[in-house]
């Protein structure tokens, strides 16, 4: 469970940005709430802590274009965001090198945790219900039922460890999601893409507040007290292996803005895969080929941070047989999926 991106990544749980597409804001608004829940739920411990994050900015002709677009975005959005200059900045993180920083967006609700702590949790909650979870096992294919001219549903999930008569299937495979969608001849475009994580060796010294996101990567410390250097996006389809030049160009990265990692030394490196879909959004609903199949895919930087909003989409889905939520901008319709 939480392999590649969904147990390697940032750890980011996100509210509403500037950057992001309007379309993201509901979800993140609903996900954040979702995750302050979590956070105080017994059996629950996943690291959940509200340490904001940082957006870094190095040219300073376009700092008033910057604050413009987030009085434009707080009016919009009602979400909290402030721009800090340079000497905010350093105050709030003191071990950034400012040198090369004009200024910051900064997001005080944003939150981070531990994916891999969550998916333990949830696994745990699941064995206590009495679900059952088949890991390591292969999907072969899917046997279809045609029930008349509109009626189309998956009878059988076939397996390496035998067959499965789902009532409802979910595609929620990350980068795999395009290849198994295909198996019942649908196709979506959701591919991997390539990122890296470069992990310090641990400290007790506090070296971040914030999540850090600079030019190209982003900046982090985790709970254990290693600083994680990560990001990049390579279209190399499933190879893990790490690209050398990109843990060289985060490394260098890293040093520029946050020094201090040059004294800690690298731990390890590990590239994972995210799944990315064409138009920039995540495949979250109903499909439209299948009455009893259901989407949730394609979330490439935001899994973790939308992970709670799409579980409760999903499971709206499932037992109402709709969602209170809109959804119409991720719908697998505009796939013809």
């Amino acid at each position: 469970m939480t392999s590649h991106a969904s147990g390697h990544n940032a750890g980011g749980i996100s509210a509403p940005h500037v950057s992001q597409s309007v379309e993201f804001w509901p979800l993140e608004e609903h996900s954040t709430k979702l995750y302050q829940g979590l956070g105080c739920k017994e059996g629950f411990d996943f690291d959940y802590t509200v340490s904001g994050s940082m957006v870094l900015f190095t040219k300073e002709k376009d700092t008033a274009l910057l604050k413009n677009e987030l009085q434009i975005f707080r009016a919009k959005s009602q979400a909290s965001g402030d721009f800090l200059t340079k000497s905010e900045v350093k105050e709030n993180e003191p071990n950034l090198s400012v040198e090369n920083i004009c200024g910051a967006y900064y997001y005080p609700d944003d939150a981070q945790g531990s994916s891999v702590k969550l998916g333990q949790c949830f696994a745990t909650a699941c064995a206590d219900r009495e679900v059952k979870m088949s890991v390591g096992t292969e999907l072969m294919r899917f046997e279809v039922r045609n029930e008349g001219k509109t009626e189309k549903k998956i009878e059988s999930v076939v397996t390496n460890h035998g067959s499965i008569h789902p009532k409802t299937v979910v595609i929620a495979a990350g980068p795999w999601s395009g290849k198994i969608a295909s198996m019942a001849g649908i196709k979506i475009p959701v591919e991997p893409v390539k990122g890296h994580l470069i992990i310090t060796l641990k400290t007790k010294e506090k070296i971040l507040r914030s999540f850090i996101l600079g030019p190209n990567y982003y900046f982090l410390q985790s709970h254990e007290g290693s600083v994680v250097v990560g990001g990049g996006e390579d279209s190399v389809g499933f190879d893990t292996s790490l690209i050398d030049s990109r843990v060289r160009e985060a490394w260098s990265e890293g040093s520029i803005f946050l020094p201090i990692i040059q004294s800690l030394g690298q731990d390890s490196k590990i590239a994972c895969l995210r799944p990315y879909c064409s138009d920039g959004l995540p495949i979250i609903g109903n499909s439209t080929q299948y009455d009893n199949l259901i989407f949730a895919t394609g979330h490439f930087r935001s899994g973790f941070s939308l992970a709670p909003v799409t579980g409760k989409i999903v499971s709206e889905l499932i037992c109402e047989g709709n969602t209170t939520l809109d959804i119409k901008a991720f719908t697998p319709g505009r796939f013809s999926a």
